[in-house]
């Protein structure tokens, strides 16, 4: 992966002196190699910077075409590039290396905008057609690699993350408007970030900016099947069909010119990428787990058995208090988000140990539960819509899910109104009555007069209407309504952002997601629920991801075929054993830096920190959400400077 930033204008020079400053913002994406091109005027730039991959010697970046009249910048992976290289090869086209990314300038000549849906993999990217004076950037469909743009007057800026345009000269401030949408939903409206003047585009979009003015416009979303549509093919066989697709999906990903490993924990996602790729790979694969001192979010022990008998290397990276003291701030830094628990921290901790025993790439599960309803509260949604399981106590649920209660999974306490969801799809999506119990603890902490300027926003309601393509939910089974709205929030905004991106990124890793193949995800979202929620006649419950378990049945031993889904979440920050880490909490929530954020109340969260040894454990795990996204604004407003 690397790092891009694109200047365009009418009528201003991007200042040349400040090059250096926006190449130092995005080195840790690409600390290889950077480069410029620039117009003579200066009106047009792109700058890169490349963490080499594919073609180390000769895929420097930004590439032109022949004759000069074409130059871009990829941030990303293209697979399959050796097979498009060749098919335009025969049509003509000459190539000055080996690189993947050099396929984008002549797919572009080929088939103009359109050369977006013959590519498959992780990007972001910017080209400039200066027949055309046309700057045309595109996201991948799922928003794995970042972009960001701001347009102030005729003039737009794009990166791969505010730093660069910060960089650039755009004034730090907070988005007000976008943070009380993100302190009450943990997410901004889905073309929105925490930063004024900073949009970013949606993932399956494309922006097109000439002679001033710009356009965006989708060129893939998800299809879910819908209630009357009948399974394409029956079970045996669509399992069949899943384990060819993933299987092609991983061996795509193995393809590269530096060494690889694994992310891995003791689910079957990231268990099932590893145990195929040292299959594939015939020879040991490298695999990294995080561990935790608390048997209840532990995972490690798991994982190293499984990687064990399947002939692998495994590296245990624990995580401490001491560790989350020394990367707390960097990790926000990194990520540009607030967050919810420590696992950023520990996504942090693993990439550094990654690229520290000298690996580039790294294979994650990523993904699976947004592809084949991994969540338990898919299953909540399951269970409220099946008439079969409509008088099942859901309480087992949530006994067996304890890791998620109150993050994932919803307690039983006050929370922010749903009427508005409910009017709107006709049933309350069970993440989203988390998220409004998580906001409204929020909204306990924010400042008086911050909590008063946007008392009318109804921050559900508006979430839900920033979604124009009702005719994707519209019809769809409440599962596949909720995997729909959850992908396009939670997905892209936290885990491939947050926990990915910009945790791999920040130790220059450049992570690889198989089960966000789109020829695999385009397959399974027309399989009916129950193919991937499934009943266990024996034991009167629900199996998630049923028929990813049975793809690979004869790869996952029993203790994974058979476990249920836990998420990587960290012990929650109020039960650390540490006085100095409840020591490192109170002096943070004192600074300056706390103090002068214009929307929480510091003071009264600090007061909470001093007296969470009388919590009981559920609201010590309530609590946790509330402190780590105050830390994270915190230290966002130490880095950044911001006003607002």
């Amino acid at each position: 992966m690397c790092g891009i930033f694109a200047f365009v204008s009418t009528e201003k020079s991007f200042p040349e002196e400040q090059i250096p400053l926006v190449q130092h913002s995005l080195s840790h994406r690409g600390p290889d190699a950077s480069g410029v091109w620039h117009d003579r005027s200066w009106r047009t730039a792109l700058l890169h910077t490349r963490l080499s991959i594919i073609d180390l010697d000769a895929g420097q970046q930004p590439m032109a075409n022949e004759d000069g009249t074409i130059h871009a910048i990829v941030n990303g992976e293209f697979y399959d590039f050796a097979q498009i290289r060749q098919s335009l090869q025969c049509k003509g086209h000459q190539f000055s290396s080996e690189s993947d990314s050099e396929i984008l300038i002549h797919l572009y000549e080929e088939y103009g905008h359109e050369c977006v849906e013959h590519l498959r993999g992780e990007f972001a990217f910017a080209l400039w057609d200066s027949k055309r004076q046309e700057l045309f950037a595109a996201r991948d469909r799922f928003g794995i690699k970042p972009l960001l743009f701001s347009k102030i007057g005729d003039s737009l800026l794009l990166a791969s993350e505010v730093k660069a345009l910060f960089a650039a000269g755009l004034k730090a401030e907070w988005d007000l408007p976008s943070v009380y949408h993100s302190l009450s939903t943990q997410y901004p409206l889905p073309q929105n970030t925490l930063f004024k003047d900073v949009a970013q585009l949606p993932p399956g979009h494309l922006l097109c900016w000439r002679k001033g003015s710009f356009t965006i416009r989708q060129y893939w979303d998800l299809h879910f099947a819908t209630d009357g549509d009948s399974a394409p093919m029956d079970y045996e066989q669509a399992t069949a069909a899943v384990r060819e697709l993933l299987d092609d999906a991983i061996k795509t990903r193995l393809r590269a010119d530096v060494p690889l490993c694994c992310h891995l924990s003791g689910g079957i996602d990231s268990s099932i990428v590893a145990a195929r790729s040292n299959a594939l790979l015939q020879a040991p694969l490298h695999c990294f787990c995080v561990s935790f001192d608390d048997s209840l979010y532990d995972e490690a022990t798991l994982a190293r058995r499984l990687i064990e008998e399947s002939g692998g290397i495994f590296h245990q990276v624990p995580m401490d208090d001491q560790q989350i003291i020394q990367n707390l701030e960097e990790a926000t830094y990194f990520s540009e988000g607030f967050a919810i628990n420590g696992h950023f921290i520990g996504k942090r901790i693993l990439n550094k140990a990654i690229r520290a025993a000298g690996f580039k790439v790294a294979l994650t599960g990523e993904g699976a539960d947004e592809v084949f309803a991994g969540y338990a509260h898919l299953r909540q949604d399951f269970l409220a819509d099946s008439a079969l399981y409509s008088n099942e106590n859901p309480k087992p649920l949530l006994n067996s899910n304890a890791a998620s209660s109150g993050i994932m999974i919803a307690q039983e306490e006050a929370q922010i109104d749903l009427s508005s969801v409910m009017e709107k799809l006709g049933f309350i999506p069970h993440f989203l009555k988390a998220k409004a119990g998580m906001g409204f603890r929020m909204r306990s902490m924010m400042s008086q007069e911050f909590a008063h300027q946007f008392a009318d926003v109804d921050c559900f309601g508006e979430f839900i209407s920033s979604f124009e393509q009702v005719e994707q939910l519209s019809g769809r089974s409440p599962v596949h309504q909720s995997m729909y709205l959850w992908t396009k929030s939670a997905l892209t905004n936290y885990i491939l952002r947050t926990l990915g991106d910009g945790m791999e990124m920040s130790a220059s890793i450049e992570g690889r997601l198989p089960f966000l193949d789109h020829r695999l995800v385009e397959f399974v979202s027309k399989l009916p629920t129950n193919f991937k929620i499934r009943p266990n006649s024996k034991h009167g419950t629900l199996v998630e991801k049923a028929i990813l378990r049975d793809a690979y049945k004869d790869t996952l031993p029993a203790y994974l075929y058979k476990r249920e889904k836990h998420p990587f979440i960290a012990p929650p920050l109020p039960i650390a054993k540490s006085g100095l880490l409840k020591e490192f909490l109170l002096d943070t929530l004192a600074s300056a830096d706390a103090l002068s954020l214009p929307f929480l109340n510091c003071p009264k969260i600090r007061e909470q920190v001093r007296n969470c040894s009388q919590m009981n454990s559920q609201c010590r795990k309530n609590f946790d959400p509330v402190l780590f996204t105050t830390l994270t604004a915190v230290f966002l407003q130490r880095r950044f400077a911001l006003g607002y």
